[in-house]
């Protein structure tokens, strides 16, 4: 019987393996472990969990990306004695330490969402780097787009061991919402019980967490939130995200608007539900990127670059900085006018990511 490995440590690696774990399950004769290095303990969705029953490793809550990185390579080197492949996702710590313990242990790394970049190592930091190091170590390369299987060609990666399946992320977003359907007017109940607002009126969506993210950063968003809110009387609902850094600066800044919704992290089902109820989003998340342009959501990224570059043609996703008046006009614009919305719907793919990638494996590791 054949070993896999899967490895995930945060919230948008366990929320874009999920349907690759539920895969892997389905086939025989293959064993799959799934190790959650526990990199994001505090965000990780235990709905999410409950379903991929993972291998908890026990790290220490450091901060500090090396020891981060250290504590996650010794643990899954102990961890790991035998495999006939490990896959891990995307760009963080726990993907470039799965990567290097396969690479020391002579065993094949499957990465799944490769060849996306910014070409700047800052931004975004350290994302980026562990992105680029992953690429120049697996065996395959799961690339979203052609752009993406473009990005590894220009590395010297081999052309035939890259493979274009879309975006995992859709085939989590298809799972959950047919879960949504059955529970729409359960989950509008709850976001009016619990945190006194109605889904169905107009609303903004907002979501901030980048690491880089500078003092004079954070202010100008505020500041263009703030302005925005008060003169459209528009609500923002902001899912606090748990860096301290962040939630501390955005409870006091948003204190006296009584426009801005702070509610807690929400666990995958309900972001899903609120991102398809919203008029539009203000973000610095990729995996938001992604799911809000395949559901047809007009997007400002706050950021200087965006490695999805592939909506950025789309007419519904603008990439605005960190410029308050840039923020604040482009938030104007998405609410006074309706933009044609239907261009780039499947651009990560129609949702059969994950079998693409499941068979690609399996074919590698059967010889």
């Amino acid at each position: 019987m054949k070993i896999i490995h899967v490895i995930f440590g945060t919230r948008p690696e366990l929320i874009k393996l999920l349907p690759v774990i539920i895969e892997l399950k389905r086939k025989k004769n293959i064993k799959t472990i799934i190790i959650n290095t526990n990199q994001h303990d505090q965000l990780l969705d235990k709905s999410l969990i409950k379903i991929v029953k993972p291998i908890n490793l026990k790290i220490k809550k450091n901060k500090l990306l090396d020891k981060i990185f250290i504590e996650i390579i010794s643990n899954l080197n102990l961890k790991i004695k035998k495999s006939n492949g490990i896959i891990v996702q995307g760009d963080t710590a726990s993907t470039l330490g799965g990567s290097i313990v396969g690479f020391l242990k002579k065993i094949k790394v499957f990465h799944v969402e490769a060849g996306l970049r910014t070409y700047n190592r800052q931004q975004p930091y350290p994302e980026e780097f562990n992105r680029v190091l992953t690429s120049h170590i697996s065996d395959l390369h799961f690339a979203p787009t052609k752009l993406n299987k473009n990005n590894l060609i220009k590395e010297n990666i081999r052309k035939n061991n890259i493979i274009v399946t879309g975006n995992t992320v859709i085939d989590s977003v298809n799972y959950i919402s047919s879960r949504n359907i059955k529970n729409d007017e359960k989950l509008k109940l709850f976001f009016k019980k619990n945190y006194k607002f109605d889904v169905d009126n107009k609303f903004v969506l907002f979501t901030c967490h980048r690491r880089e993210l500078s003092k004079v950063n954070l202010d100008n968003i505020v500041q263009a939130i703030n302005d925005y809110s008060i003169d459209y009387f528009n609500q923002i609902v902001l899912p606090i995200h748990a860096n301290p850094k962040i939630k501390n600066y955005f409870l006091k800044c948003f204190k006296l608007n009584r426009f801005v919704k702070i509610i807690p992290n929400q666990n995958y089902e309900n972001f899903i539900f609120l991102l398809k109820k919203c008029n539009f989003v203000v973000t610095d998340s990729g995996g938001v990127q992604e799911e809000a342009s395949y559901l047809n959501k007009k997007i400002l990224v706050i950021r200087n670059t965006t490695e999805r570059r592939e909506i950025l043609k789309s007419g519904i996703v603008k990439l605005v900085g960190y410029d308050r008046q840039k923020i604040f006009d482009s938030m104007k614009y998405f609410n006074d006018k309706k933009v044609n919305k239907s261009k780039f719907k499947n651009t990560y793919g129609t949702g059969i990511a994950s079998k693409l990638i499941v068979n690609s494996i399996l074919k590698n590791i059967h010889g």
